[in-house]
C-alpha cells in the first residue's frame, strides 16, 4: 500500500492512542495515500542541498492510488500531520548530517 507518514506523527499517534479514552480497544489507519518514488524525488527537488543528487529520469513505476479512510483517526487523535515536503526535507537534511559525521563527505 503506497503511503507516507512522518515518524514524528506516528509517535504522536501512539501517544494519543494510549492517552485518549475514545481510542481504547480500537485500531486506526494512519498515513497519506499519495506516495511514489517519483513523488518523493519531485518533492526533494526544491531542497538545494540534494537537488544535484536526485535522478533526472522518471522512474518506471506503477502507481496505484489507494484511498485510506483516516477520518476516524483524525477525529479521535486530532493530529495535524506534517506535509510530505517537511518530512522528506527533514529526512534528507538529517541524512546529510549523518554523512558528514561518518566522514562520507566534507
Amino acid at each position: 500500500m503506497p503511503s507516507q507518514i512522518d515518524a514524528r506523527d506516528v509517535a504522536l499517534a501512539h501517544v494519543r492512542a494510549l492517552t485518549t479514552p475514545a481510542a481504547a480497544n480500537k485500531r486506526f489507519l494512519i498515513g497519506n495515500p499519495h506516495f511514489s518514488s517519483t513523488f518523493a524525488v519531485e518533492t526533494l527537488k526544491s531542497l538545494p542541498e540534494v537537488a544535484d543528487r536526485l535522478p533526472t529520469e522518471p522512474a518506471d513505476e506503477v502507481i496505484r492510488e489507494i484511498k485510506l479512510d483516516v477520518s476516524e483517526t483524525d477525529a479521535v487523535f486530532g493530529i495535524k500531520y506534517r506535509s510530505a515536503e517537511e518530512t522528506f526535507h527533514d529526512t534528507a537534511r538529517r541524512l546529510l548530517e549523518l554523512e558528514k559525521q561518518v566522514g562520507l563527505v566534507d
